[in-house]
Order: C-alpha cells, then sequence, then structure tokens
C-alpha cells in the first residue's frame, strides 16, 4: 500500500514566492504522516485566472531555475514525490506545465495539451510532450490537467501505457460539478486506474473554486474526499497493483463470464479518432 495525499490550497495568483512558501510547507506536513506522493492543484505556483499576459513571462519558471530546484531538493530530502503545477517558459513557448518533483535531479513534467478559451490557457502554447508515464519506485503514474479530462483519449493514452495512477491537478469552480461528480469517476472506472482529482479552493477574478478533491479508485468508487471550501490535506491508501487488473466486472447472472476491458479492445476501429475524420465547426 501506498500513502498519497492531495493538498487542497489556495493560491494568489501571480504570487510565486508566497506559493512556494505554501507549498513547502504542505509538502513538510504531508511527509510528517508518511505520504509517499503528494498532489497540488493546477498552477499551484503561479494561480490560473489571469486576465491578459501582461507579465506571464516574470513569472514563468524554467525547469532549472531555483524555484523548482529548492522543490526538487525537498521532495528529495522528504523521500517523497510530489506533482506540482506552474507556468513553466521554454525556448518553444510557455506552457502549463505540472513537474514531477523528487524523482531525479532532472524534473520530468507533463505540459497542458487541451487549452480551453480561459484564464491563462489562453495565452499559453498546447503541449508538445504527449502523454508520458513516470515510473516511480512505488507506482506508474500519468497525468492530464483539467481541460484534459473532457476528452477520454487522454487518460486512456496514459491507461494503455501502463499507467496505474492518473493525477489531474485542476481549477474548477463551483459552476462545473459534472466535472468532479460525473467524469471523474467514469475516467476511474473505464480505464481501471486510481484517478486523483486536485481541486483548490479560494477564487480569483470572479471565479470560486470548487475544491472537493478526492480519489477514485479503479472501480469507480471516492474512497477519499474533501470538502468544498477550506485548504485540507487529504489522505488515501492505494495499491496501484489493483489497476492492472482490467476485467470490468463478473456478471451476477453469469459469474464465469469475466469481461477485460483492454483485451475486448478494437483498435483497428478506432481510425476515425486519430484521423480526426470529424469535421468540427469553427
Amino acid at each position: 500500500m501506498t500513502l498519497l495525499a492531495i493538498c487542497q490550497i489556495d493560491i494568489e495568483l501571480g504570487q510565486v514566492s508566497h506559493n512556494l512558501e505554501k507549498v513547502r510547507e504542505q509538502i513538510y506536513l504531508a511527509s510528517e504522516e508518511g505520504a509517499r506522493l503528494v498532489v497540488f492543484p493546477e498552477l499551484s505556483l503561479t494561480g490560473y485566472s489571469f486576465e491578459n499576459d501582461v507579465g506571464l513571462e516574470a513569472i514563468a519558471l524554467t525547469l532549472d531555475s531555483r524555484e523548482l530546484d529548492t522543490l526538487s531538493q525537498l521532495c528529495q530530502k522528504q523521500k517523497l514525490t510530489a506533482v506540482i503545477g506552474f507556468i513553466e517558459q521554454s525556448e518553444s513557448g510557455l506552457y502549463n506545465t505540472a513537474g514531477v518533483f523528487g524523482s531525479g535531479s532532472t524534473i520530468p513534467c507533463y505540459r497542458k495539451v487541451h487549452l480551453p478559451d480561459m484564464g491563462v490557457d489562453r495565452f499559453l502554447s498546447h503541449g508538445n510532450l504527449g502523454f508520458p508515464v513516470f515510473d516511480l519506485a512505488f507506482a506508474r503514474i500519468g497525468i492530464n490537467i483539467c481541460y484534459d479530462q473532457l476528452f477520454p483519449e487522454s487518460a486512456r493514452s496514459l491507461a494503455v501505457q501502463g499507467a496505474q495512477i492518473v493525477i489531474v491537478p485542476t481549477c474548477e469552480s463551483r459552476s462545473r460539478h459534472e466535472m468532479s461528480d460525473i467524469l471523474v469517476r467514469a475516467r476511474a472506472y473505464e480505464n481501471r486506474v486510481y484517478y486523483v482529482w486536485a481541486n483548490r479552493v479560494g477564487s480569483e477574478n470572479g471565479s470560486l473554486f470548487d475544491g472537493s478533491s478526492k480519489v477514485i479508485d479503479p472501480l469507480g468508487e471516492i474512497v477519499c474526499l474533501a470538502g468544498n471550501s477550506e485548504e485540507e490535506i487529504i489522505y488515501c491508501e492505494v495499491e496501484p497493483a489493483l489497476a492492472d487488473d482490467k476485467r470490468a466486472f463478473e456478471s451476477r447472472d453469469y459469474p464465469e463470464h469475466q469481461h477485460n476491458l483492454f483485451q475486448d479492445r478494437s483498435p483497428q476501429n478506432y481510425l476515425p479518432i486519430v484521423e480526426n475524420s470529424i469535421n468540427n465547426p469553427d
């Protein structure tokens, strides 16, 4: 069993130093409880609801920045892995990025692929790293960020690569309960993975965030749930190997029949998805 923690925090827009110190404090607290995997909300170092792109480059962080190096060293010292979001600056552009801290001297990361026309995503580049899976000592993890979860291919891409835990840092408002109530359980169930949904609380430029961070097990059951308005850390024991069993269920009427959600796939019939054959009106 592995103890994971979701740090449901408020975030100060554009205040990297303030947010960095809060993240550090949360990592210490989670470490004291024995957590090995600690997950933070989307863009937890920089904030999300920017109204324009003025000054974004000034608060964006490079992967070799002093701030990120500080977090990497802290996670290594505490012998845990943390998934932390920030606006990343690279030679190819600015990205909505989640870094995997504590796994070594470099910081593996995921860049958000699907960008909605809202918040800081309006001014960022689409992720160009695909959907990588990260092999940790205790689990294989993958990351989707917020809007990614509306596209089922995002989580499925991770699951077919062997991800046992799909981590979803998000900034979800109180007007979008279908995201936290329906999609999260469906994504866990259809992929037979743990789904770790890390939302924030507080408000930014008129957006009130919903909290309600949660962990869903591979059978689609919510096994850990936070409140919807307060900062808190929730803890959950997970068994990553359970996600390797892709059997759907045993029928109550025909218990001898097994359904395997991955063996029963028919990829040759899914070509319209990758060929983008559906014309989307602009």
